[in-house]
This record gives structure tokens, C-alpha cells and sequence, in this order.
């Protein structure tokens, strides 16, 4: 995302790679810090960190991550610039996650606190990437303004299909534990629609909800049109990222982006027959 809005904003030098490469460096601490939260087995295919080394030095290495990060950033001189940004960005993921923490099993949560808080803990990230990629390059403010705009789109829709991912895959196909959400008390936006549209049955709903188990949770979606729902949300936010990126017209990094946006709605689109 850094390199890519940087290209499309018309950047062509080499000061967004420390960028880039800091960037996911601090990606790959969430994720690291995150399957201690979740009690995740595996990531990427692999064991996880804390499944094979435990969960302290799982934390510790995500804060040395971090650290690395920021170091990198640092000694290349740009940190006067970009720190700033990162340290809000850092401080927005770890607002969300509490947040995300602290509403776990409020079946009451609303399909607006859920966007909040994913703008948070997942949206941010990428609007910042998509910033920073922009920082150096010579377009004008609208272009900015929209490769930014972008960044948030797509991480709101890729935070929306981790959730039907989390429900309807396999871990073979994610390579990464699946039915975290539900272990976790986590209300995603399916489950939120779910409740939502469940009337007369909502305790019912929400007992299973709180059970925990994502086998049983997928009829009760199908039936309650919550998973139709969220794929309805999810093509409304890859929507939005590919219109925001219509002004770039041809240019090859604009439409790699929107090839981004658009295999979100693909994958989605291949979870259609085990909702069924």
C-alpha cells in the first residue's frame, strides 16, 4: 500500500521503502501480539509464536518488533515526519483492540460501534500506509486526499470478509486459526446483523452466539440474513475504494490497487456457497 499509492501519486524515488518496510514490521507485531489474545495455534501456515514458544516471548517479541520498526524509521532519517503519524496510528490499533476487548459478549452492540471500532484496530493501518505513500509525491491535494480516503475503504472491507473468513473457512485455506471470533465472544458484523434481525428470537440467537461455536452459528446466519448482509457492507466499502481511485484512470499502481479492492469482493463472492 505504501509503495503503491506512492507510485500512483506520481512518487518515483526510493524514500517510501524504509516506509513500506517499517510499516510491515509493525503489521507483523499486531499479528504477533494478536494470537496471544486469540490463543491462535498457527499463522501464515506455521505455528504460531506463542503455540511454539509460549505467550512471554511472544510479547516480547512483538515489542522488539516494534522497536525495530521504529528504529529503522529513524536511522533513515525520517522520523521527524513520520513518527508523529505512526505513534497515532500505533495508539488507534491498541484503542480498537481494547475496545474490541472490552465489548466482547455485548450482544447489544451496535452495527455503528463495530465500524468505530474496525476504523480503529484494523482501517487505520492501511489509511496510513496509503498516507505515507503520498507524502513525497508531487500530486495535488485531491489525489491525496483520495489514495488516503482509499486506504481506510480497504481496510474497512478486508476487517468485514476476516470476519466471513473466520466463520466460513478452513484453516488449510486461511492458514491461520479459524473461529477465533466466536471462542473469543467477539461480536462481528455478522453476528451483530444476525441479532439485529432475529426479533423474537433474539435470546435464543444470542445463547448460541455466546456458545462460541462457529459450526453452529453458520444456519442461523443463512436464515437470519446476516451473511447476506455483511456481503452487501463488504461490496459497499470495495465500492467505495475502487470509485475513490476512478480520477487515476489508467495508470498501472491505481488499477494494482484496485485489483487489491476487487479480491476482496472475489473472495468474498467464494464463501457465497457455505452460506447457502
Amino acid at each position: 500500500l505504501v509503495l503503491l499509492c506512492g507510485k500512483a501519486s506520481g512518487y518515483s524515488g526510493r524514500r517510501l521503502l524504509p516506509m513500506a518496510a517499517s510499516m510491515e514490521l509493525i503489521h507483523t507485531a499486531t499479528l504477533v501480539h494478536d494470537d496471544v489474545i486469540d490463543e491462535s495455534e498457527t499463522r501464515r501456515g506455521l505455528p504460531s509464536i506463542n503455540a511454539r514458544w509460549g505467550n512471554h516471548t511472544s510479547v516480547i517479541l512483538g515489542d522488539y518488533i516494534y522497536s525495530a520498526a521504529l528504529l529503522h524509521i529513524t536511522t533513515d532519517g525520517l522520523g521527524r515526519r513520520t513518527l508523529p503519524i505512526i505513534a497515532r496510528t500505533v495508539l488507534r490499533l491498541c484503542a480498537g483492540e481494547m475496545r474490541e476487548i472490552e465489548t466482547a459478549g455485548n450482544t447489544g452492540l451496535s452495527e455503528e460501534e463495530y465500524f468505530s471500532i474496525v476504523r480503529d484496530k484494523t482501517a487505520a493501518l492501511m489509511e496510513t500506509c496509503s498516507k505515507l505513500g503520498t507524502m513525497y509525491s508531487p500530486a495535488n491535494l485531491g489525489i491525496k486526499r483520495r489514495l488516503i480516503r482509499f486506504g481506510e475503504a480497504y481496510g474497512v472491507a478486508f476487517q468485514i470478509l476476516d470476519d466471513l473468513l473466520d466463520i466460513y473457512s478452513t484453516e488449510e485455506e486461511t492458514r491461520k486459526s479459524v473461529g477465533q471470533d466466536a471462542k473469543q465472544g467477539r461480536m462481528t458484523l455478522p453476528m451483530i446483523l444476525a441479532l439485529r434481525n432475529a426479533g423474537p428470537r433474539h435470546k435464543a440467537v444470542a445463547d448460541l452466539i455466546l456458545d462460541g461455536d462457529p459450526a453452529g452459528l453458520r444456519p442461523m446466519l443463512r436464515d437470519l440474513g446476516a451473511a447476506d448482509g455483511t456481503r452487501e457492507r463488504l461490496e459497499f466499502w470495495v465500492a467505495r475504494a475502487e470509485d475513490l481511485l476512478a480520477p487515476l484512470g489508467e495508470d498501472p499502481s491505481a488499477r494494482a490497487l484496485a485489483m487489491l479492492a476487487g479480491d476482496l469482493r472475489v473472495q468474498a463472492d467464494a464463501l457465497t456457497s457455505r452460506t447457502e
